[in-house]
């Protein structure tokens, strides 16, 4: 989710929490993952972002990689 105006990190927490209580009350299988965009493309080259788009990856996926890239 990010840093937004007026929010808070716990708030991130607290939804976190939240899923988890209810699918364990409503006994649903929950798959979650955290990923670092920073850590995991920190290296990727801006000329490799192409491949992305070869494997059709959605755009609003692809932003924040990019946005990343110095």
């Amino acid at each position: 989710m990010g840093f937004r105006q007026n929010r808070s990190t716990i708030d991130n927490v607290f939804i976190i929490i939240h899923i988890f209580e209810k699918c364990y009350e409503h006994n649903i299988d929950l798959h979650n993952i955290f990923v670092d965009f920073t850590q995991a493309f920190d290296s990727v080259c801006k000329n490799k972002m192409e491949c992305l788009a070869q494997y059709k990856i959605p755009e609003k996926l692809v932003r924040p990689i990019e946005f990343n890239q110095y």
